[in-house]
């Protein structure tokens, strides 16, 4: 596979990623799929691969304002809402990564405050990984990391067992195996 140059100029938010489609079905769950119908559809992910300004961590975008940034790539998971008659995109969740030549590292799967209600019918952490690993398929990347729960900048006691699950299981979850050497999960393309 040839790889891809990415814009490094400026922030470039792609307006919605074509392979998001295939993966959002697949991730709806179970006792929540006859009840999403139309609601589907006000589903979107938007892609830069343009370095977001981080300035330590918790880059606040201006376009999704209720998404903090831990990575300087990322995709955002987004929702249409309706603001005075107009149709206006909201971040409810994003997943954060590094990339060299060969790997991207994903060190950020996070759902925004409050939005729970348009998170619960999906399994929104697969969802995102799965997108990442097919976008990193396609550029030509080797391998895609998720850095775990235990070297999470924001683990405390009271987020240990949700993070552990939102990156630990996630990624056992879709196929990635441990490497103790990198303490990493790693998923081979």
């Amino acid at each position: 596979m040839r790889y891809v140059e990415i814009p490094n100029e400026e922030r470039h938010w792609q307006p919605h990623i074509v392979c998001f489609d295939n993966h959002l079905r697949s991730c709806i769950k179970d006792n929540c799929a006859a009840d999403i119908g139309e609601r589907l559809n006000n589903y979107r992910a938007f892609l830069s691969f343009a370095t977001l300004p981080i300035i330590c961590s918790g880059y606040r975008d201006d376009r999704f304002t209720n998404i903090y940034w831990d990575a300087p790539r990322g995709i955002v998971l987004a929702y249409k809402y309706f603001v005075n008659d107009r149709a206006e995109y909201r971040g409810i969740a994003c997943i954060g990564f590094n990339i060299n030549e060969s790997t991207v590292h994903i060190r950020q799967i996070q759902g925004a405050r409050y939005r729970h209600e348009e998170l619960a019918p999906l399994r929104w952490e697969k969802l995102l990984v799965k997108v990442v690993i097919e976008i990193a398929q396609r550029l030509g990347f080797k391998m895609v990391e998720i850095l775990p729960a235990k070297k999470n900048e924001w683990l405390n006691l009271g987020n240990a067992s949700q993070l552990k699950l939102r990156y630990d299981v996630t990624a056992k979850r879709i196929g990635f195996k441990w490497n103790p050497q990198k303490q990493v999960y790693e998923y081979s393309l």
